[in-house]
C-alpha cells in the first residue's frame, strides 16, 4: 500500500486525477484527528468545501452514537501501522442529514510523503436503506408493521433457548378472524385493511411490552407471552384478547362486529420446540372454531391423538373408495298419526376393515375437504337406486327416499347427467327420490346450483330443506329454491316439552309449511310428549329414536315387510 501511495504522490497529475473523480472520499488525518485533506468528493457527498474544513477534528462529523467506535478504531490504526481497519460509521451532512459510510483506514504517520491517517470514504447510505427494506420485505408485514411468520418463528426459537435457561414458561396464542373474509368482500379490501389496523392496536394495548404481537396471514395472528407463571394467567391473557373484540369497530362508518378464536399452546407442556408449539396451537384453533368460535381452547394431548386419526382417515378414505368399504343405513320417516313408514333417511356408513363402523361425523368433513365427497355421494345416490329396484322387485311398496347433498355435490359439472343415468338404469321413478340440502346452503346464492336444483325438480325429485331453524331462511329463499319438504331440526325437538317457547318456535314453523303447502317433518323425535304435540299441530311425518333409530338394509327391509311401526314404550 505504501508503494502504491508512493507512486501517486511522485506521479502528481496522475494522482490529482484520480481522487478528482473518485466517487469515494479520500481524506487525511493527522495522530490526533485534525483533518490535512479531504477530496472534492466531501463536497460532492457531505456538501462541505474541503479547504473549509482543514484543521477541524474529523471527529466533529460523526454521530454521537457512533463517536465511542471511531475513536477506538482510529486509535487501532494509530498503533497498528501494518493493517487496514474497516468499520462503518454516520457523518453529519451540511444539511444535517445523517448518511452511512463505509471506511478503510491505513497509517501512513511514518511515511514521509504522507504523514498521516489515509481514510477511503464510501457511502453506503443507499445500499444499506435497500438491505434494510429488504429485511423488513423479508420480516414485518407491510400493512401492519407487525412481524410476520418467518420473523415470529425466529423470535420464538430464541425465547425458547432463553426460557430453557431461566426455566421459565412461555405461551403462544394463535387466533384467526371470525368473519374477515366476509367484511372484505362485502365492505371491500380498504376496509377490510383499515379494520385489521384498529385490531393490531387494540391488542397491543393488551399485551405486555416484552410480549410480541405478529401477523401470520390475512387474518390470522399470533402473540407470544414471555413471562408465564401457570395455566391461570393464560387463561387470564386469553380472555384480555377475546375481550378486545367484545366493542364494534368503527371503520369509515361502517360498525363492524368481529370475533376471534383463540388457540394455546404452552411450552414446555405442549411442546419444547417451535414446530411443535405453531402446530399445537393451530390444532387448538380448530377445536374452538369446531366449539362456536368466538372463544378460546387451550392445546392437550387429546387434541393430538384427533389431528392424528384425521390424519391417518384422510388417507385410508382414497383407498376405502376403491376398496368399496362403504354402506348404507336407513332411518324411517314415519305418518305422525297412522304409523305407517312413507319415506326414509339414506345415511352412509364407513366400514372400515380394521377400525370397524366410523361414524359420517368423522369422515364427510374430510371427503368434503379433500373432494372425495363428489365420489362419495355418486355411490350414495347409484346404491340408493339400486335398492328401491331391489325392493319393488320384491313386491315391497315403494317409498320415497332422502339423500343428503352438500354445495360440492350441487356444483359438480356432470351432477344432472350422473343421476339421470342411475335413475334410468335402475328405472325409478323421480318423485320417489328426494335430495336434503342444509338450510346454510341458501347464503351461498350459487347460480350453478339454483339452475341445478331448477332442472332436478323439473325431472320429478323432490327438495327438502334439513336442519330448519338454524340457519337464515327467508321467505324468498323458500320460494326460489322450490322447496318441497320442511325438516325442523332436532335442536328443536329436544328442549320439548321442558322449554315453552320452544314450542312456539316449532308451532311457527309448522304453520309456515302449512301456509306455504310444504310437507313438514320433525326431526329427533325421541319422547312420546314430543310426538303428542307434533300431532296436536298437524306435523305429517316424525323422524327419530322414539320409532328407529338408522338400522342397516336387512333390518329397514323387515320394517318395509310390516309397512307401519309401533312407536317405543317411555
Amino acid at each position: 500500500m505504501s508503494g502504491f501511495y508512493e507512486a501517486l504522490i511522485n506521479n502528481q497529475s496522475r494522482f490529482e486525477a484520480l481522487v478528482k473523480n473518485s466517487s469515494d472520499i479520500i481524506a487525511i488525518i493527522d495522530k490526533q484527528g485534525i483533518i490535512i485533506y479531504e477530496s472534492p468528493a466531501f463536497e460532492m457527498i457531505l456538501g462541505y468545501n474541503p479547504k473549509d474544513v482543514v484543521g477541524l477534528s474529523g471527529f466533529s462529523f460523526v454521530h454521537p452514537d457512533d463517536l465511542e467506535k471511531a475513536k477506538q478504531k482510529f486509535s487501532e490504526v494509530v498503533n497498528n501501522p501494518e493493517e487496514e481497519v474497516k468499520f462503518e460509521l454516520k457523518l453529519k451532512s451540511i444539511t444535517e442529514e445523517w448518511l452511512d459510510f463505509e471506511l478503510i483506514a491505513s497509517n501512513y504517520l511514518e511515511d514521509p510523503n504522507i504523514k498521516g491517517i489515509i481514510i477511503n470514504y464510501r457511502d453506503i447510505t443507499e445500499s444499506k436503506k435497500i438491505k434494510a427494506d429488504l429485511y423488513n420485505l423479508a420480516y414485518f408485514d407491510s400493512l401492519t408493521q407487525l412481524p410476520n411468520r418467518k420473523s415470529f418463528g425466529e423470535i420464538l426459537i430464541t425465547s425458547i433457548e432463553e426460557a430453557q435457561t431461566s426455566s421459565q414458561m412461555l405461551a403462544v396464542a394463535i387466533f384467526d378472524l371470525d368473519g374477515f373474509k366476509f367484511v372484505n368482500e362485502s365492505a371491500g379490501d380498504e376496509i377490510g385493511d383499515e379494520l385489521l389496523k384498529k385490531i393490531v392496536t387494540r391488542v397491543k394495548a393488551t399485551i405486555n411490552e416484552g410480549d410480541v404481537l405478529a401477523r401470520l396471514s390475512s387474518d390470522e395472528f399470533a402473540i407470544l407471552f414471555k413471562d408465564i407463571h401457570n395455566n391461570s394467567e393464560v387463561d387470564e391473557l386469553a380472555y384480555k384478547v377475546k375481550d378486545v373484540f367484545k366493542e364494534v369497530f368503527i371503520v369509515e362508518g361502517f360498525e363492524l362486529n368481529i370475533t376471534a378464536s383463540i388457540g394455546i399452546s404452552i411450552y414446555p407442556y405442549s411442546g419444547e420446540d417451535k414446530v411443535t408449539l405453531m402446530k399445537n396451537a393451530d390444532l387448538a384453533v380448530t377445536l374452538a372454531k369446531r366449539n362456536g368460535k368466538n372463544n378460546f381452547q387451550l392445546y392437550d394431548e387429546r387434541l393430538q391423538l384427533n389431528s392424528d386419526k384425521a390424519f391417518f382417515l384422510r388417507n385410508e378414505l382414497r383407498k376405502a373408495i376403491i376398496n368399496n368399504e362403504f354402506i348404507l343405513y336407513y332411518q324411517p320417516r314415519i305418518n305422525a298419526t297412522t304409523n305407517e313408514i312413507v319415506a326414509a333417511e339414506a345415511l352412509i356408513r364407513w366400514q372400515h376393515p380394521h377400525l370397524g363402523l366410523i361414524r359420517p361425523d368423522e369422515f364427510i368433513p374430510i371427503a368434503e375437504e379433500t373432494g372425495l365427497i363428489i365420489p362419495l355421494g355418486e355411490w350414495v345416490f347409484k346404491t340408493v337406486c339400486e335398492h328401491k329396484k331391489k325392493w319393488i322387485q320384491s313386491g315391497l311398496t315403494p317409498i320415497k327416499i332422502s339423500l343428503n347433498f352438500s354445495v360440492l355435490q350441487l356444483l359438480q359439472k356432470d351432477l344432472i347427467k350422473n343421476i339421470k343415468k342411475a335413475i334410468n338404469e335402475t328405472q325409478q321413478d323421480p318423485h320417489l327420490i328426494e335430495i336434503e340440502i342444509t338450510e346454510s346452503l341458501f347464503l351461498e346464492e350459487n347460480i350453478i346450483i339454483l339452475e341445478n336444483l331448477k332442472t332436478l325438480r323439473k325431472m320429478g325429485i323432490h327438495i327438502a330443506i334439513d336442519d330448519f331453524g338454524t340457519g337464515y331462511s327467508s321467505f324468498s329463499s323458500l320460494q326460489k329454491y322450490k322447496v318441497d319438504t320442511i325438516k325442523i331440526d332436532r335442536s328443536f325437538l329436544k328442549e320439548i316439552p321442558k322449554k315453552s317457547e320452544w314450542k312456539e318456535i316449532v308451532k311457527a314453523i309448522i304453520m309456515l309449511a302449512h301456509g306455504l303447502k310444504m310437507n313438514i317433518v320433525a326431526e329427533g323425535v325421541e319422547i312420546e310428549q314430543q310426538l303428542k304435540f307434533l300431532q296436536t299441530l298437524n306435523c305429517h311425518e316424525v323422524q327419530g329414536y322414539y320409532y328407529s333409530k338408522p338400522i342397516d338394509i336387512i333390518q329397514f327391509e323387515e320394517l318395509l315387510h310390516h309397512k307401519t311401526i309401533e312407536p317405543k314404550i317411555n
